[in-house]
């Protein structure tokens, strides 16, 4: 893996520069001042949506296309390769949307909701856990009101960088193809990631599909060991992203789920 910290040097000038900046501390002051999830996080991954298009600078992202919050990249299809299964997460929204809404109850963990009272904009946590919560419950073929999350750490080959994609609401469906993909090929393979157009009841949305794409050379395994090992602990939190029809993780649904089973467990380890 290429080291991001390195200096690029370019002539014998910038090397007798380069000379006196040695032993100097690059890094940018006041990291006593940082959070736990302000330290390398990685950008999360977002569909931009017709009714909730992502706005970057002054300019809307077109409808299915791919956006890394962070930078504001977009892409029709992006090749990732997942290195780490994160922990579920869940969030309970109010009935109605309203663009100000704090989330009900929320977990992040997927087990258990956080209990101090008002944490991170939750107005009533309940007493859990969230296995035998009967809002994580599907009822006669009704999604569950609290909303499952499935989070993958993944690695973009291109731009060599980790981001987090949550995955939702129907987009489970797809959450289960990544998985049954990255089980599979391991950190020999990356994964193509693009969007399809579906029809609802509340419109036209774009969800995630993933099929398998080409094989890694053996720099790119050995830069993917190094990512997964540094991230392997990565502490993530519940999205906390919603649109208007009241579907989290930043529109990866397309409104509600009509299939009746809930998804089932699966033993989430790298296959290596």
């Amino acid at each position: 893996m290429n080291d991001s910290t390195a200096l690029v040097v370019t002539s014998e000038e910038e090397r007798a520069l380069l000379a006196q900046l040695d032993g100097l501390d690059l890094f940018p002051a006041g990291q006593e001042n940082l959070e736990a999830g302000d330290t390398g996080m990685p950008p999360r991954l977002r569909i931009s949506q017709r009714n909730r298009p992502i706005q970057i600078g002054d300019s809307e992202v077109p409808a299915g296309r791919i956006v890394n919050v962070l930078t504001g990249e977009a892409y029709d299809h992006l090749e990732i390769v997942v290195v780490v299964f994160l922990p579920r997460t869940r969030v309970l929204w109010p009935d109605a949307f309203s663009a100000d809404n704090s989330p009900v109850c929320l977990s992040d963990n997927g087990k258990t909701p956080l209990r101090n009272g008002g944490a991170r904009g939750a107005t009533n946590p309940r007493r859990g856990p969230c296995e035998t919560c009967k809002e994580s419950e599907f009822c006669d073929g009704v999604a569950p009101a609290c909303k499952l999350q499935r989070n993958f750490l993944v690695y973009m080959p291109e731009t060599k960088e980790p981001a987090i994609l949550t995955l939702s609401s129907t987009a489970l469906k797809a959450a289960r193809h990544l998985t049954q993909l990255a089980k599979t090929t391991g950190l020999k393979r990356a994964v193509i990631m693009t969007t399809q157009d579906k029809d609802s009841d509340q419109g036209r949305w774009h969800v995630p599909a993933f099929t398998k794409g080409r094989k890694l050379d053996v720099p790119e395994i050995l830069g993917l060991v190094e990512v997964r090992n540094e991230l392997q602990n990565l502490v993530v939190k519940a999205d906390l992203q919603q649109d208007e029809n009241n579907e989290d993780a930043g529109g990866f649904g397309e409104g509600p789920i009509i299939e009746s089973p809930p998804e089932p467990e699966w033993d989430d380890e790298i296959a290596f």
